[in-house]
């Protein structure tokens, strides 16, 4: 006895499962990729913002007329932190040590510069 063959059009319940699962794979991983890369790019700008805030702010610092040692703070814009402490220099009457720390959630920068005040009028 003679078992015949037909020939078969499409594909068999266990390809169709076998290429779903591999799709879905694939979906998963570009979707955790893209997420990855959304994260760096948020964090990339706000280390971006934190290194121009911190900047601008010793600048207008070394523009300040009046400076004087001790402690401040405060918040810039998209809740970026500051916090800045003035010390004096021994031996150096008009020279300040200044410290300055921007931060978020994402990420802190230290600067540190020299400013210096101005001479009062004698």
């Amino acid at each position: 006895m003679m078992i015949s063959v037909k020939n078969q059009v499409g594909f068999t319940l266990l390809e169709l499962i076998v290429s779903l699962t591999l799709v879905a794979v694939a979906l998963t991983g570009a979707y955790t990729m893209i997420g990855a890369v959304s994260q760096t790019v948020i964090k990339s700008k706000s280390i971006q913002d934190i290194a121009y805030l911190g900047d601008r702010h010793l600048r207008e610092l070394e523009l300040s007329k009046s400076l004087e040692p001790g402690l401040s703070g405060g918040t810039y814009q998209d809740n970026i932190h500051w916090s800045l402490e003035l010390k004096s220099i021994n031996g150096y009457p008009l020279a300040l040590s200044a410290n300055l720390r921007v931060w978020n959630d994402f990420s802190a920068q230290q600067f540190h510069t020299i400013v210096f005040r101005e001479m009062a009028n004698q």
